[in-house]
């Protein structure tokens, strides 16, 4: 292939995946064939305020586009050819939006939990020894909740009397005293294996106050966890996407 037969492949290939990218945007955003793209992405980003970067990306796209189809001057003589960099970037963009990865692939791991009957000491071992600070809490098989370490600080701030100086036995306290003002927060959410990673993310960004995303089969509290996701975890994981497995 000589230099002009992969210019005019790299043209093609680059509007190839932005009509794809295009035809799905209107889908999800309910849009006629004949609206405009950019349109499309500002309905589908103001939806989705964690697609931001991408949203970006593809305005810059939009405009490639228009000079690519409407600025040239014979039928495979253009004026702009995109760059490897570029058709990297665009086939990026499109496998996020039409191919993503799941909430498993992206958060999958062996969840540490606790049981309610649990001395709270133990929990705070397991803060100290694994530097975990967040753990599903069951009663059995039975989800309860979750304990996190701001959580448990919190509980502290309200269970220690300041006027003698009573000091918390926590092995006599156990983690269902610490979910009962768990739950008034009311912190994290169950989702489905299969969820797009990018909607998990989208959870954080949209509840400053999420602090954990549990991810089961079907996203219902009575299956097993197959992953936990936290702020720090999703934004690390925007930073950069990780490749897909």
């Amino acid at each position: 292939m000589d230099g002009s037969d992969r210019s005019v492949h790299d043209v093609e290939t680059f509007l190839t995946t932005f009509n794809r990218i295009e035809r799905e945007l209107k889908r999800r955003t309910g849009l006629a064939e004949h609206e405009s793209f950019k349109t499309a992405a500002h309905r589908y980003l103001a939806a989705h305020r964690a697609w931001r970067p991408d949203f970006e990306a593809v305005m810059a796209f939009s405009d490639l586009r228009n000079v690519i189809v409407h600025d040239r001057f014979d039928r495979f003589a253009y004026l702009a050819v995109p760059s490897r960099e570029v058709l990297d970037e665009i086939v990026a963009v499109h496998d996020r939006l039409l191919a993503p990865v799941r909430a498993d692939q992206a958060f999958g791991r062996e969840v540490v939990t606790v049981q309610a009957a649990e001395p709270l000491a133990d929990v705070l071992r397991r803060i100290r020894d694994r530097t975990f600070t967040l753990f599903p809490a069951y009663d059995g098989d039975a989800f309860r909740g979750v304990v996190t370490a701001a959580g448990i600080a919190h509980w502290l701030a309200a269970n220690v009397r300041d006027d003698d100086g009573t000091r918390v036995d926590f092995q006599a306290r156990t983690v269902h005293d610490l979910l009962r003002f768990e739950d008034e927060r009311r912190h994290w959410r169950f989702v489905a294996r299969d969820l797009p990673a990018s909607e998990v993310v989208e959870a954080f960004v949209s509840d400053p106050k999420l602090e954990a995303v549990l991810i089961s089969e079907h996203g219902r509290s009575d299956q097993g966890l197959v992953g936990l996701a936290t702020a720090s975890d999703a934004a690390a994981w925007r930073r950069p996407q990780r490749p897909r497995s």
